[in-house]
């Protein structure tokens, strides 16, 4: 079912061709691989908080899942959905899957409208 949810989310996503996607909360890396397929020709960044909570996803995690999925045009790395080190229209589109669950409840609105 997993696999169908990635699937699912990404066939709606389209980055034109040298865009930028980044995709918040990446995991294992799997949406961002998805997107990035469908995408070949844009570069998909994903960013994650990973750390000891989260111990069995990784930056190496997300590397060596995109390179057996044979995709090149990924990258990742450390980062919080909360305060993004990009500068303003870095992206044509941002991507998140799975993350909303770590978001608190008495925050989540606040926080997904930026308010927080």
């Amino acid at each position: 079912m997993s696999k169908q949810i990635i699937d699912g989310v990404a066939s709606y996503v389209e980055i034109p061709d040298g865009g930028k996607c980044l995709d918040v909360g990446c995991g294992s890396g799997a949406l961002s691989i998805a997107v990035a397929k469908k995408n070949s020709n844009a570069q998909v960044i994903g960013i994650d908080r990973w750390g000891k909570e989260y111990a069995s996803f990784s930056k190496n995690l997300c590397e060596s899942n995109s390179a057996a999925e044979g995709v090149s045009n990924t990258s990742f790395q450390q980062g919080d959905a909360c305060k993004l080190d990009f500068p303003d229209e870095t992206f044509d589109a941002v991507t998140s899957n799975y993350v909303y669950h770590n978001i608190p409840s008495k925050d989540r609105q606040a926080i997904l409208m930026g308010r927080k």
